[in-house]
């Protein structure tokens, strides 16, 4: 009887320690996932503060509702992406860069999206190249720099 016992719980441990390492691999891929989706965003914005600045300088005005960033840049860029992925990476520029981009809120609660023309877009360009390489993926004989 106590070997029976015994046996079922070694079957439980391992068993538990099989899930564990399932729900860690699990974990590791959508931890990866994240990085390989921020990665795509930061290649994505370079593009598209270019275009953002373009839009911008040749409309002359520092302020515009953001539906008319978003479909413009919808039809400016050459990937497909949709809608809210555009809002996505818009807020997220605001947040890599919020001396240059800044999204607010109008008197009737419509999106306006905010860029400071003497802030110059070589340096929005470097502060995308500098988050790029801060989520870069660490090789594995690589060591970490001193911060």
């Amino acid at each position: 009887m106590l070997c029976i016992k015994h046996s079922i719980n070694l079957c439980f441990k391992v068993r538990a320690k099989g899930q564990k390492t399932i729900e860690e691999a699990f974990q590791e891929m959508a931890n990866a996932s994240a990085k390989k989706r921020q990665r795509t965003m930061l290649n994505r914005l370079l593009d598209m503060t270019d275009s953002i600045s373009f839009m911008y300088m040749s409309s002359n005005k520092n302020v515009m509702y953001l539906g008319e960033v978003i479909a413009t840049l919808k039809e400016s860029l050459n990937i497909p992406i949709s809608q809210n992925e555009i809002v996505e990476h818009l807020e997220h520029l605001s947040k890599i860069a919020p001396d240059w981009c800044t999204i607010s809120y109008s008197l009737d609660q419509k999106k306006l999206m905010k860029i400071n023309h003497s802030f110059p877009v070589k340096n929005v360009l470097a502060l995308i190249e500098i988050e790029l390489v801060r989520t870069a993926p660490k090789s594995a004989g690589q060591s970490q720099p001193p911060q």
